[in-house]
Formats: C-alpha cells, structure tokens, sequence
C-alpha cells in the first residue's frame, strides 16, 4: 500500500508542471533576465520559471532567459518538476529592467522537497545596460 501511495505522489507530482507558451504582452511590459546558478546542489534538475501559477521556460544550471512581463503586481514562480512552487512577489513597472536569480533553496533537504521549496527566487541588481 505504501508503494502504491508513493507511486500515485510520484506520477501525480511530475505530471502538474507543464510549459505554456507565453504571449506578447498587449500593453505596458518590463524586461526580467532570470539567471540559474552553478550551484553543484541541484544541477541534475531543470527549474520552470513562469509567473501567476504558469510556467514559461526551464532553464539548467548557468542558463538564463531575458522575457517580457506585463506591469502590475507579479508572483514569479521556480520549481523543479517534483517539487513545490517558491514565489517572489514583485510590483513590475513599465519599461524597467529587472533582474532574478534563480538558485537553490538552502533550507531544503534531499527528499523532503514535497514540503519545502528546492528553489528560491532573489531579486538582484542588474548590470548597466540599456533595455532593448
């Protein structure tokens, strides 16, 4: 019964985090460039980013993705394909630049990651470079 428990979490799991194509933004937007860490923790995984509970792009570790976010209050989303959402709430403002790191989540223990976040979001400064 445990087996079978544990298998129904499992595929239960890894079948909730799918990518979803993103759309131009109609009106006023912002650049965010989220950058993954080299981090040697966690390096075998890909991480979804996305933002309001829907995910847009994976990226491995190094990686990283410059996307258009539409303005208003924004809950960017990281996870792993087994593993719980971590969100970073952020007010975008049009034609800023914003810039996130993606890295692992130190409270996080290897196979207890159903209930803690493996990944973490943090807002960063970004390099002087003009919006394009």
């Amino acid at each position: 019964m445990k087996k079978l428990v544990f298998l129904l979490t499992f595929l239960f799991a890894s079948g909730c985090t799918t990518i979803t194509k993103q759309q131009e933004p109609n009106g006023q937007f912002a650049q965010v460039t989220f950058y993954r860490t080299n981090q040697l923790q966690g390096s075998v995984s890909d991480t979804y980013i996305g933002w309001n509970g829907k995910y847009y792009y994976t990226l491995s570790t190094g990686d990283q993705v410059t996307t258009k976010v539409p303005v208003g209050f924004i809950d960017l989303n990281v996870k792993s394909k087994v593993d719980v959402a971590n969100e970073l709430p952020l007010e975008i403002k049009p034609n800023q630049r914003y810039c996130v790191s993606v890295e692992v989540n130190p409270e996080n223990i290897i196979l207890i990651n159903w209930l803690v976040p493996g990944y973490q979001l943090t807002s960063i400064p970004c390099p002087n470079e003009n919006m394009s």
